[in-house]
């Protein structure tokens, strides 16, 4: 979500990001799903929900 929210692409993120892993690209296209903010702060708190978010399916799924 860092690099979706600094304008980063899809494409270098799903080669640089992860594991190689179906959870790992999908938390990638997760985070591409979400609008760009324009306010750094609000950039960083949409970076922690996303964060947040991806623990607890991280939990759920391994629970």
């Amino acid at each position: 979500m860092t690099a979706r929210q600094s304008g980063q692409l899809l494409e270098d993120q799903l080669e640089k990001i992860g594991d190689g892993s179906k959870f790992a690209r999908s938390m990638i296209l997760k985070a591409y799903e979400r609008p760009v903010a324009i306010v750094d702060s609000i950039k960083t708190e949409a970076v922690n929900e996303f964060r947040n978010d991806a623990f607890r399916q991280c939990l759920d799924a391994n629970g």
